[in-house]
């Protein structure tokens, strides 16, 4: 997982919203952070996956789609 800025206005403080686990295809226990923007207010995953990463909480069904 990789620690990322705001995605929108690449401010760095956020405030923490929630946790919760994947609540689409369930693959893994990992607990998602979901934050808020001090500066503009978007809301976004924090950390995230990191490129190498992300194709773990996919399932194989989800290809083929």
């Amino acid at each position: 997982m990789e620690g990322v800025a705001c995605p929108l206005c690449a401010g760095l403080p956020h405030k923490l919203l929630y946790e919760r686990r994947d609540h689409t295809h369930y693959v893994t226990d990992t607990r998602f952070r979901i934050v808020r923007c001090r500066d503009c207010a978007m809301v976004f995953v924090n950390p995230r996956p990191d490129p190498g990463e992300i194709e773990a909480f996919y399932p194989e069904e989800f290809y083929e789609a």
